[in-house]
């Protein structure tokens, strides 16, 4: 006959549960008998025991009030005794309740023990009204008699002495017969428990070689198995048996068939794909500015860019990772993107000088929804700064031609007029007043020059005579020129020149009018008192020098910083707003920048 495994397995588990019940009921039925026993012991033999050695010694007692009454004749041992006697009477009705119960009565030796106390209770109560009697003729005064009683008295209570030798051995040997029977049944208990303990040791051990025998396909299966896991090559699993394990294996088989040309597939496919994805991480990496893979929550799940600690994406979302943003950017084209299913670019301004561009690409799940989005963000700062260089040169170039003609066309006018004033001022018989105005005017036509000057100057292309200079030497020498034009104001030069600065190679004349403008600003922005500190240190790179003015005076509003180096712009009453302009020019000119 051909088993299943189930079925193996079936008979095993149920030849276990045979010998179980059987020990089981075995050891139940033995158990109840014990309980039995004991409980009988417990509940009858043991308690009447107790009770009838309580009576005897309340019987002692009872005999030595009796004593006491013969010697003193005092009434207090007749209390006594009728109190003794009371609690007698109510241990031998316990007594004889515990061997009347319904247990006892189906007891032959119980219901002999039960005559025999009842005759000791006999016996006893002759004892209680012989003692009475005593008293009474006693305290009649008839004292023959009362002999008389006592005699019978004495022949009683060696009646009841004897009673309860013979009642106690009586239940000694039956509570002895008792206990030897529940010796003898723990004893036949622990055999019978050795003697199943030794079927289940023989039994597990034929069932566990059952099962052995029936777990070698399923070894033979696990064996195969790992083969075919630590393998590169799946190889077929050989295991003969007609039952599941068989059929497991024939089937296992054929997927291994199945997966070994499917691993053919895949191999190939995953050569091309390696191939596609190195192109595409090359391009990737190629592409300067920052490629996010996004879902519609904007979290980043690919860049281009990887963590700083390496491995796989910076975690968060494109605003806190590309621009340290905590909420999403101002303008945000993602919401359109998801929307209307298609690309969306905006340009963002980061600060006062970074400008991004941010193209955004929707990518579409099998069903047409919105999945992810690419976004590509390209730093345009540079291209924005050339742009708008390149709109500052062109304006300075017109505003420079234009300067030019209107300049030179104002210088030869000016000529004219300031020739007449001068004629005008050394004539005779002019009045003083006159002369004054005529001075006046004459002050107003040189400051007239000093600004056409100025707009020549910023509009005729700067040559530059370079050499090598002293730079902490220079801005000294300004500010002893510049501490004259401070008169009237208490104002502080605090200078903090770095003693190592190399010397570079700059136009010192140029130079000079650079530190002499800022100087002169800082000097206007000072109302009364204050200080005007000049710094020079060396940068980074070892080869350039950084100059900084600062003073304490009311400082540029924040709406006019982005305008202060504009031409003609001036928030002065008096200029026309081509100081800082010069600067700008002369320090670009020089390969610097100004901020």
């Amino acid at each position: 006959m051909r088993f299943s495994l189930s079925q193996k397995i079936l008979i095993g588990f149920l030849l276990t549960l045979a010998l179980f019940v059987v020990f089981l009921a075995v050891y139940l039925t033995q158990l109840e008998r014990n309980r039995a026993l004991i409980d009988l012991v417990s509940r009858i033999d043991f308690p009447v025991y107790q009770r009838l050695n309580e009576i005897r010694t309340l019987q002692k007692m009872q005999m030595v009030a009796m004593e006491k009454f013969l010697r003193t004749g005092d009434g207090v041992y007749v209390a006594r005794f009728k109190e003794l006697g009371g609690r007698i009477e109510h241990d031998f009705a316990a007594a004889m309740r515990a061997l009347s119960g319904p247990e006892a009565s189906e007891d032959t030796t119980l219901a002999a023990l039960r005559h025999e106390l009842a005759r000791i209770v006999s016996i006893c109560r002759d004892c209680d009204r012989l003692c009475l009697r005593i008293f009474d003729l006693l305290e009649g005064g008839e004292t023959q008699r009362a002999k008389g009683v006592m005699e019978i008295l004495l022949r009683r209570i060696g009646d009841l002495d004897q009673g309860f030798d013979h009642f106690f051995e009586a239940v000694e040997g039956e509570m002895g017969k008792r206990l030897h029977r529940v010796a003898t049944l723990e004893h036949d208990r622990l055999e019978r428990f050795l003697l199943f303990g030794g079927l289940v040791i023989v039994a597990h051990f034929f069932i566990t070689a059952f099962a052995l025998y029936s777990l070698r396909p399923v070894r033979a299966l696990l064996e195969g198995l790992r083969r075919v896991g630590a393998s590169a090559h799946l190889e077929p699993i050989a295991v003969r048996t007609r039952d599941e394990i068989g059929e497991i294996t024939a089937a296992f088989n054929a997927m291994i068939a199945s997966l070994a040309r499917r691993d053919e597939i895949i191999h190939e496919q995953h050569k091309t794909l390696v191939g596609r994805e190195k192109m595409l991480r090359t391009i990737l990496e190629s592409i300067t500015g920052i490629v996010f893979v996004l879902d519609p929550e904007r979290n980043v799940r690919q860049t281009n860019r990887p963590a700083d600690g390496g491995g796989g994406p910076p975690e968060g979302k494109c605003h806190e990772i590309a621009f340290s943003h905590p909420s999403a950017c101002v303008g945000c084209p993602l919401p359109e993107v998801l929307e209307r299913k298609r690309p969306a670019m905006m340009e963002l301004q980061v600060g006062r000088d970074r400008f991004f561009d941010i193209s955004l690409y929707p990518i579409f799940s099998d069903r047409g929804e919105v999945a992810g989005i690419v976004e590509m963000i390209r730093d345009v700062s540079e291209q924005h700064r050339r742009r708008r260089e390149m709109q500052s040169r062109e304006n300075l170039a017109r505003i420079g031609q234009l300067t030019t003609g209107i300049a030179h066309e104002l210088r030869n006018s000016l000529s004219s007029i300031k020739m007449s004033i001068q004629t005008l001022v050394h004539r005779e018989g002019i009045s003083d007043n006159d002369r004054k105005r005529l001075e006046i005017a004459n002050a107003e036509m040189r400051h007239l020059e000093k600004t056409l000057n100025g707009m020549l100057d910023f509009a005729r292309p700067t040559r530059l005579n370079r050499r090598r200079t002293n730079l902490n030497d220079l801005l000294c020498d300004v500010i002893r020129v510049a501490k004259n034009a401070a008169q009237g104001k208490e104002i502080a030069f605090v200078c903090d020149f770095d003693p190592h600065l190399p010397e570079i190679a700059v136009d010192p004349d140029k130079m000079h009018q650079i530190a002499m403008n800022l100087y002169l600003n800082a000097i206007q922005a000072i109302a009364e008192r204050g200080e005007i500190h000049v710094q020079t240190s060396r940068l980074d790179d070892g080869g350039g020098v950084r100059i900084t003015i600062e003073d304490t005076g009311c400082g540029i509003a924040p709406e006019d910083r982005e305008r202060i180096f504009e031409p003609f712009f001036t928030t002065k009453s008096r200029g026309i707003g081509l100081g800082l302009t010069n600067v700008r020019k002369i320090v670009e000119e020089h390969g610097g920048t100004i901020a």
